[in-house]
């Protein structure tokens, strides 16, 4: 019984585990505060978040973070006029995303190789014409896209954390002139690997200097 428990644990040890998440994922995307920090708590631990420089911050930071981004917004939409900040709406977002993995050298080691997509953002308010643009979304290169996770990590707490970082531009449409937005934003996913391989929801965090890595957003996937 010991030889067969060691035989089948060699096979997770050499397992590629990149087979198990789809390329391609619909999504939802929210913004409301209070599903934000709802959402990041009952993913990530607060041991966690300290861990990755995940902050919570006030709602003045999060306020200066949606008026850059409407300000980006206007820019894109040559229009004079309020988005995310606008008090009696509410702001969805649907679109798509890659995401690509690869099984690199070593036992059990990844690499990121493709994370983007695009986003519709619809803007829900009384007495506003109906208002959409697009973002663009693309995977910056960096050393967190290569994965190395422990045994412990991998067979007793069974969790990994990805936090790719993404560029963003905005667009009225997917074909017109595109405007590149100031703030990088990176992306907190929970993979598990037991008791089968599966994946949480996204937590996106504006990278603020001074501050940190604050929650703005979480993708809910859909697979296509």
């Amino acid at each position: 019984m010991i030889l067969s428990s060691i035989g089948c644990l060699s096979l997770y040890l050499f397992y590629d585990y990149s087979v198990f998440f789809p390329a391609v994922l619909q999504m939802d995307v929210y913004f409301d505060q209070a599903g934000v920090v709802r959402t990041a708590d009952e993913i990530f631990s607060k041991a966690e978040q300290k861990e990755t420089g995940m902050v919570r911050a006030d709602e003045a930071i999060r306020q200066h973070y949606f008026g850059v981004l409407d300000t980006e917004a206007r820019l894109a939409l040559g229009k004079e006029a309020s988005f995310f900040l606008v008090s009696n709406g509410n702001v969805h977002s649907t679109g798509r995303t890659t995401f690509k993995v690869k099984k690199i050298n070593g036992w059990q080691r990844y690499h990121i190789e493709e994370s983007k997509g695009e986003l519709t953002h619809v803007l829900d308010a009384a007495h506003v014409p109906e208002t959409e643009f697009v973002t663009l979304f693309d995977k910056l290169p960096t050393a967190e896209d290569y994965l190395e996770p422990s045994i412990s990590e991998l067979f007793l707490k069974g969790e990994v954390i990805l936090q790719p970082r993404f560029r963003e531009s905005l667009a009225e449409y997917r074909t017109s002139r595109s405007v590149t937005f100031n703030i990088v934003v990176v992306g907190f996913t929970k993979v598990f690997t037991i008791p089968w391989p599966h994946y949480s929801s996204t937590v996106y965090c504006a990278d603020i200097a001074g501050v940190g890595f604050v929650p703005i957003a979480y993708a809910i996937y859909r697979q296509e």
